[in-house]
């Protein structure tokens, strides 16, 4: 599953913090993450909260995975690799949805 997130943020993280978040993603959307640092993606400053769908068995599995992505991202010590992290959670989540 490839992920954009913005390039800037990414690689002011510390590789540990990335590593975590390659971790967390892979282990709730049961796929391997491929995270791209993309310098068009927005960025943690511009970042805002995404809109959900809770239709249907498919989408609600995507949230809750995405929920769960989100509440480990929010263990990293590190401020903006926490707040990449629940970002990347955001746009899997999305990707997820994208594929009911």
């Amino acid at each position: 599953m490839q992920i954009k997130v913005n390039a800037n943020d990414w690689n002011g993280i510390s590789d540990e913090d990335r590593k975590a978040i390659k971790e967390i993603l892979s282990k709730t959307f049961k796929n391997e993450a491929d995270i791209v640092a993309d310098p068009q993606t927005q960025s943690v400053a511009q970042s805002g909260g995404a809109g959900t769908n809770l239709d249907g068995i498919c989408t609600s599995l995507c949230n809750m995975a995405q929920s769960a992505a989100e509440s480990l991202c929010n263990k990293i010590g590190n401020a903006t690799a926490k707040q990449v992290c629940l970002i990347a959670a955001a746009t899997a989540g999305d990707l997820c949805r994208s594929k009911c």
